[in-house]
């Protein structure tokens, strides 16, 4: 598993892992696992600092975020359980196309979303709380 360093965002530390063939599931249960849980992203500002995590971990390769309409189709929550008026979805998507349906999220690597079964990707991103006093989080678990 190669690790990037953590890339802080208001309270949040961000934390890209790349570790292939990791479903949707299997990197909730990962993050949860490291003490975090898959990432919540709350503005067009952190969306760029978790492209910025995803990238200095696995360079150009889709990523897995805490974003999924699996508890009711069509209404997308954060793992989190944070509903967030923020969005980056992709030209056309959501758009429910793959074989039994789409319901988890990854960005892509111009870091818009696309919505995706519960598939394989090379790297997941984890949000840690809180970034310790000094705003750093290069040492997040």
């Amino acid at each position: 598993v190669q690790v990037g360093a953590g890339h802080p965002q208001g309270d949040r530390c961000h934390q890209a892992f790349e570790d292939s063939f990791t479903t949707w599931a299997q990197a909730r249960n990962l993050c949860s696992n490291k003490g975090g849980q898959l990432t919540t992203i709350r503005s067009a500002e952190e969306n760029a600092v978790v492209l910025s995590a995803i990238k200095a971990a696995c360079g150009d390769e889709e990523a897995h975020i805490g974003f999924s309409d699996a508890s009711f189709e069509g209404f997308f929550l954060w793992q989190s359980l944070q509903s967030s008026p923020y969005t980056n979805w992709a030209g056309g998507e959501p758009n429910n196309a793959g074989f039994g349906g789409e319901d988890y999220t990854e960005m892509k690597s111009d870091g818009t979303w696309n919505d995706i079964s519960n598939t394989f990707n090379g790297c997941y991103v984890c949000a840690f709380e809180p970034v310790n006093q000094i705003g750093s989080c290069g040492t997040c678990p």
